[in-house]
C-alpha cells in the first residue's frame, strides 16, 4: 500500500485520541493522492 492506508489509520487514531481529550471539533479529511 506504501504507508497511504497507514497513513489513514494512523489520522483516525489521533483524532479519536483528541476528541477522547475534549477536542471536540477535530475533523479528519481524507484525500486521494495520485
Amino acid at each position: 500500500t506504501g504507508g497511504k492506508h497507514r497513513s489513514v489509520y494512523l489520522a483516525e487514531r489521533l483524532a479519536r485520541h483528541a476528541r477522547a481529550q475534549g477536542w471536540q471539533d477535530v475533523a479528519t479529511f481524507h484525500r486521494e493522492q495520485d
